[in-house]
């Protein structure tokens, strides 16, 4: 297999790559399904449809085609591309025709040009003032030419005869329901109108306003009971426009805009990068602050003289030229035989086909997705055991169909269109899981051979403080609980005692989904969608020790979104969209044996639900843990209403609104079983002081005589109704200043509300100065002794969140292609309030929870873990500052880009990002590491708690250089390379608790160092290749091997970064002995001075030591460097089209880490564990997918 896979790479590379444009449509904010997406090159000739999503897909050959996208009550669109030329996805707008303006004419294949009538006298060409020519105005029944392509600026269109026919305009029909597609009786009739003299008709007087521009008409036209007396009804119209302009160039505003789509983030900065959008305030012109397009060429010449009936209006303008974003004006009418009287419809149209759409009415696609572990390389072994391939497979069908709304003698109506998309997945996942466990010696009690880091630990007695002669623990000193629980611990399956433990589980998981949209024209200027959707998943996962969990769920949402038209520059959309989301977990253990009771552990939740054993945890030994049950009722809903206004063609203004409600209603069963932490505390050896020694106590040794380090517990009040709200606004301006320069404007105000609890079940902790007191707060007793009072939520909101955005993007010459980029904006996050909410309402006197340490004069034990606290004791674990303050980052960024030779374009880019505020985590309530027994806390009566406020800060800086090769020769690149440096003194951003704890509450500054996300240098190559097929290629001029070769596609990607950083850290005995260390602490080594680059392994590991008891280690965080990164991917695409039509099968093979590379992910790094220094997480390695799609 992986013989076949290189031979496809080295082939794909030497041959392949696929000339595919791709692209979507859309109306105002709404993607448009089912519209035709036709391309031209001369006589070659595309058609693709839309799916349900919008979206499309084309197979050309390089060269300059005209695009035209035809969709049924929507003025149809033509442009040109450049095949290949970056980026490689377009988005095409559609407008709807307004009443009383003639639809363009279709764009088709150049016709041989008809002769001129004998009587046409050619007129000299005259030069627009803004820089096109004009076309030449022809005599009385004289030609007219069409227009030239358009350049930037605002060119003359081309005046049309005077009832002369277009020598460059093939004879044109009128349009079917103001559809593009030209009727055959149409172009017949339009034949005859120009070769007969023109008979005397009379129009009725009830045709002027019979068309509709939604493609119906009124009683007007279908008083008409006789066919022949109904189309020369219609030959009064006029005569059609005379072909659009060409392209327009590429104004300046245009060349400037910025790189990257909503959300782009090529920096990998969390949202925070250059290109990243918030909500239409991105530095991108996807996210609204892009520059506009240039304006379109100048509008074809005008149509021929109006038919035999009536004498008509002019010809209909020519389309406007493409190019840019805006199309130019359409050309000036053709003017009617002035001997005729006006006729029907008031010229509003030349005849209406009734042939039948040539289109298919109903589009879809069903798509088929296979992987199998038999395709996957196996699993890299950490501890170099042979390990089978677990097995894994995965099976995905998806579907979609849609078309107008019809239904057989009720219902027919093309302006409504309805999807229907459904997906059907099913998983078998498998996993390899590396993991350390007691060896049977150790569990019979026998610590004889029990070594850390390669040096021999000795056991202790605690009741007589003296070693275990021999290491060893009599089986008469084993707790009975331990005994017991030691049947859920596996037996080790390799010999050694580090890593002698595997499992490699297949678990299933399977989701479904439907979602049902409709869509429409209401008005000729309202259009509606609904969109309904379902999902729901049901899922297992195990556990190193083997337990399965299940969770299963689903999803409901529905939204309604209306856009309409004021004028053509003047638009409104407005949605509302609500959801809700339901999901449930259940543990191995649930509504089975009630463990705890059995072994006589007092204090956990003798719910059914809640049976099992408490979860322990080692310092050397990997975990035995099971999940919590819960379940979660989440709902939302969601306004937002956006205005576009666009001022004289400078400025394009855009405003909003928008509003959000959110319920999330839990039933949470965490940690109700209890936790206990193992670290050979009381099986150490400790000297006059009460300090641990070095090389004393094993954690297994504690736990086979029942003494836990630390535990904790929280049951009770499992029932919470959260709600909050949040609102925005804003105001932004795209405002073209000149030719060369744009700028963009723009300001956002956001609130985020703290989260409430309905029946006002939280606490938070209000503490005094200097953390030497608290005191407990809830909604009900909002005032503290030592902050005064406290809102409902017991946090103050920060109505503060004011954004700007600024951007510009200059052209200094338009003789050059050098441009520069930049801009400044500010972005703020409200997701740390409902996890706040979460916390705060597991607190007393709502629950009882409790996090405890042990003591040497008093020891815990599994039996009584969870004694009763005094009442004065006060055991709330999490409170949060009072006026805490949400966290905000500025991004600035500077950029230039430079058009070079060979298609090749170079950009250099600065970033910089400054967070502020920032989340900070602190237990105030702790003692230094290793400190002895009688060290007192700051508050006597309170046990340890985390403390969360937002002092942090960081700040990021990256230099960016982009080569970008466009296709060209069947071959496009891009090569990125980004040096960067993140530092801060904190690393979350999202706050809620969520960040690491901080090692020493007084001395903040100790924290700051490099970011845990920090990269120093990345380098991605992307790249695509096209199959050597067409003008440039190997094969020209058919044969098998152009058929065999032709539409093939390869494209990769190619990755090498530097690894993230690393903290030194200590754990177990040399943690702490105290209650105020009860929570797990951010105790990090001490530094020895020595490089932290070694000879051999990862990195130096006599770098880094236990510091002195009672003190805080000095090693900084994130010291040492993680592994480098390095990951290839392919894929091979194949599309085979089925006729002129939209069936089509695709074909894409995929693969992950291509070469099966596998990397280390990570090691051990803390001091006194038996993994320190040794590998213990690795890449993944090949895996191979397989996708079939069948478009029809």
């Amino acid at each position: 297999m992986m013989r076949l896979l290189v031979a496809l790479f080295l082939l794909g590379t030497g041959l392949l790559t696929a000339a595919q444009q791709s692209g979507s449509v859309r109306a105002a904010d709404q993607f448009i399904p089912g519209a035709t997406v036709t391309a031209r090159n001369g006589g070659a000739k595309v058609v693709a449809y839309t799916d349900e999503t919008g979206h499309y897909s084309l197979d050309l050959l390089p060269g300059a085609w005209e695009i035209q996208i035809d969709m049924f009550g929507f003025a149809p669109f033509r442009t040109q591309i450049d095949v290949g030329a970056l980026p490689e996805n377009h988005d095409w707008t559609l407008e709807m025709p307004r009443l009383g303006q003639p639809a363009p004419a279709p764009a088709a294949a150049k016709p041989e040009p008809a002769k001129p009538p004998p009587t046409a006298a050619p007129q000299p060409v005259q030069t627009g003032q803004n820089g096109g020519r004009r076309g030449p105005g022809g005599g009385r029944y004289g030609q007219g030419r069409g227009g030239n392509n358009g350049n930037s600026g605002n060119s003359a269109a081309a005046q049309g005869g005077r009832g002369g026919r277009n020598p460059q305009t093939p004879q044109q029909p009128g349009f079917q329901n103001m559809s593009v597609t030209a009727t055959e009786e149409g172009a017949q009739d339009l034949a005859s109108a120009a070769a007969e003299p023109p008979p005397d008709l009379t129009a009725g007087a009830d045709s002027n306003d019979s068309f509709l521009v939604t493609g119906t008409t009124s009683g007007g036209l279908a008083a008409a009971t006789d066919e022949q007396a109904r189309r020369d009804r219609m030959m009064g119209g006029r005569g059609p426009g005379g072909p659009g302009g060409g392209p327009g160039m590429m104004s300046a505003a245009d060349q400037l805009t910025f790189n990257g789509g909503p959300g782009a983030d090529p920096l990998g900065m969390n949202g925070f990068g250059a290109a990243g959008a918030n909500n239409g305030f991105g530095l991108d012109n996807g996210g609204g602050f892009g520059p506009a397009g240039g304006r379109g060429g100048p509008g074809g010449p005008g149509g021929g003289r109006g038919g035999p009936g009536a004498g008509g209006g002019g010809g209909g303008g020519g389309g406007g030229g493409g190019g840019g974003r805006g199309g130019g004006g359409g050309g000036r009418g053709g003017r009617g035989n002035p001997n005729q009287r006006r006729g029907p419809y008031n010229g509003q149209f030349a005849s209406f086909g009734n042939r039948r759409r040539t289109q298919p009415a109903y589009t879809g696609s069903i798509a088929v997705t296979l992987t199998n572990s038999a395709l996957n390389a196996a699993p890299f072994s950490l501890n170099g055991q042979s390990q089978p391939k677990p097995s894994t497979a995965s099976e995905t069908v998806a579907g979609n169909i849609g078309g107008p709304v019809r239904i057989p003698k009720l219902v027919t109506n093309d302006k409504w269109q309805i999807y229907l998309n459904f997906t059907l997945s099913h998983n078998r996942n498998g996993v390899s899981q590396v993991g350390t466990v007691p060896t049977l010696a150790e569990r019979a009690g026998d610590f004889s051979a029990a070594t850390v880091r390669n040096t021999p630990v000795t056991i202790y007695d605690p009741l007589n403080s003296a070693p275990f002669p021999g290491n060893l623990i009599p089986a008469v000193r084993f707790n009975p609980a331990s005994v017991a629980l030691l049947q859920y611990f596996p037996q080790p399956l390799f010999s050694g005692i580090i890593q002698n433990y595997d499992i490699d589980p297949s678990t299933p998981s399977d989701r479904h989904s439907i979602s049902l949209r409709l869509s429409g024209a209401i008005t000729t200027k309202d259009r509606l969608s609904i969109n309904q959707q379902y999902s729901g998943n049901d899922s297992k996962s195990e556990q190193l020790f083997g337990f399965q969990d299940t969770s299963s769920g689903y999803g409901l949402s529905s939204t309604a979104a209306w856009s309409h038209s004021f004028k053509p520059r003047f638009n409104n959309n407005v949605s509302l969209a609500f959801s809700r989301n339901i999901s449930q977990a259940t543990p191995y253990f649930a509504y089975k044996d009630n463990v705890a009771a059995s072994l006589g552990i007092l204090g956990p939740d003798q719910t059914p639900i809640d049976y099992g054993p408490p979860n322990l945890s080692f310092t050397n030994f990997g975990s035995l843990s099971d999940g919590s049950a819960s379940v979660n009722r989440n709902q939302t809903t969601n306004f937002t209403d956006n205005v576009t206004y666009v001022v004289r063609r400078k400025h394009n203004l855009t405003f909003g609104f928008g509003y959000r409600r959110m319920q999330q209603n839990t039933l949470s069963y965490a940690n109700s079983r209890g936790s206990f932490s193992f670290g050979g505390l009381l099986t150490s050896g400790f000297d006059a002081s009460g300090k641990a020694l070095p090389n004393t106590g094993y954690d297994f040794a504690d736990f086979l005589l029942g003494y836990p380090q630390t535990s904790s517990l929280r049951i009770g009040n499992s029932n919470n109704y959260f709600r909050g709200w949040a609102t925005s606004a804003y105001v932004q301006d795209d405002f073209r200043v000149n030719r060369g320069l744009t700028l963009n404007l723009g300001l956002r105000y956001e609130y985020f509300a703290p989260y409430t609890e309905l029946f006002g079940h939280l606490a938070n902790l209000d503490l005094g100065p200097g953390f030497t007191a608290v005191s407990v707060v809830t909604p009900g007793l909002r005032t503290g002794p030592y902050s005064g009072q406290f809102p409902a939520s017991l946090v103050n909101g920060d109505p503060n969140n004011f954004s700007p955005r600024i951007g510009f993007a200059w052209r200094p010459s338009q003789k050059h292609s050098r441009t520069l980029r930049g801009g400044y904006s500010i972005f703020y996050s409200g997701s740390s309030y409902p996890q706040m909410a979460a916390r705060m309402a597991a607190q007393p006197p709502f629950a009882r929870t409790g996090s405890l340490a042990t003591t040497l004069s008093d020891p815990l034990t599994l039996q009584d873990g969870f004694p009763a606290q005094p009442s004065s004791t006060i055991t709330n674990t999490y409170a949060v500052d009072k006026n805490y303050k949400l966290a905000y980052a500025q991004t600035w960024t500077i950029a230039m880009a430079q058009t070079l030779p060979h298609n090749v374009v170079t950009e250099i880019e600065y970033v910089g990002t400054k967070g502020t505020g920032l989340d900070v985590v602190e237990n105030p309530n702790q003692t230094p590491p290793g400190a002895p027994a009688s060290t007192t806390q700051l508050v006597s009566n309170a046990n340890a708690f985390t403390y969360e406020t937002d002092h942090a800060n960081s700040i990021f800086h990256a230099g960016q250089v982009r080569v970008t090769r466009r296709f060209t020769r069947g071959m496009s690149a891009v090569a990125l390379y980004t040096f960067s440096k993140s530092i801060d003194n904190a690393s979350s951003f999202t706050g809620g608790g969520g960040g690491t704890l901080v090692q020493n509450p007084l001395n903040l500054s100790a924290e700051r160092g490099l970011s845990t996300s920090d990269q120093r240098h990345r380098l991605t190559l992307t790249y695509m290749l096209s199959s050597p097929v067409g003008i440039h290629g190997l094969w020209r001029n058919g044969g098998w091997k152009t058929r065999l070769f032709t539409g093939w596609t390869l494209n990769g990607n190619f990755s090498a970064n530097s690894g993230l950083p690393l903290t030194a850290y200590i754990a177990g005995n040399l943690a702490g002995t105290t209650r105020g260390n009860a929570i797990s602490g951010n105790f990090r080594a001490e530094a020895t001075g020595e490089s932290i680059y070694g000879d051999s392994g990862f990195f130096n590991e006599n770098a880094f030591v236990a510091p002195p008891a009672g003190q805080y280690g000095n090693a900084g965080r994130d010291t040492i460097p993680g592994p480098a990164l390095i990951s290839l991917s392919g894929a091979l695409n194949r599309a085979w089209r089925f006729g002129d039509t939209r069936r089509q099968l695709q074909l894409r093979i995929s693969a992950s880490n291509v070469l099966n590379h596998v990397q280390i992910t990570n090691f051990g790094t803390t001091v006194n564990s038996a993994t320190y220094g040794i590998a213990t997480g690795a890449s993944g390695t090949r895996r191979v997918t397989l996708n079939l799609r069948f478009n029809f």
